[in-house]
């Protein structure tokens, strides 16, 4: 028997491992970017969630003062708690009105809230990223 001559052999563990690495750190960094847009858009959907409780404290504020104190000065709420970061910006503008021969007074009410605000709400050139405004509108009758 002869012997052949040994053949240089190579191998495939080498590129097979780089080109793993790869791949993994490619799905890695796109895990990483997706948990990242995630986050950021849970943030932004609290913000707004809480934007909305203060609008309604505004406007429920806003109908205390019509109703009861026959108020509509325009006011500005700020918060503590959960909503320290936000202040609502309350408006009233009263109306005459004539409702079967009666008259009555109607109070328009529109509170806006936001967690940037610049003196009031709402702000007009906002920086934050998660910036969050919120309006709700009743209106009450006297």
């Amino acid at each position: 028997m002869q012997r052949t001559p040994e053949k240089k052999e190579r191998g495939f563990a080498l590129p097979a491992a780089i080109f793993l690495l790869v791949v993994l750190g490619g799905l890695a960094g796109w895990m990483m970017r997706l948990t990242t847009a995630t986050l950021a858009q849970e943030a932004l959907g609290l913000e707004g969630a809480r934007a909305w409780q203060a609008a309604q404290a505004g406007a429920e504020a806003g109908i205390y003062a019509a109703r009861v104190n026959g108020s509509c000065a325009a006011q500005t709420l700020t918060f503590t708690g959960q909503l320290s970061r936000f202040t609502a910006s309350v408006a009233c503008t009263a109306y005459a009105a004539n409702e079967g021969g009666q008259a009555v007074t109607l109070y328009q009410i529109t509170s806006v809230a936001c967690n940037q605000p610049t003196g009031a709400c709402p702000n007009a050139a906002p920086t934050l990223p998660e910036y969050a405004e919120r309006q709700v509108s009743a209106t009450v009758e006297q």
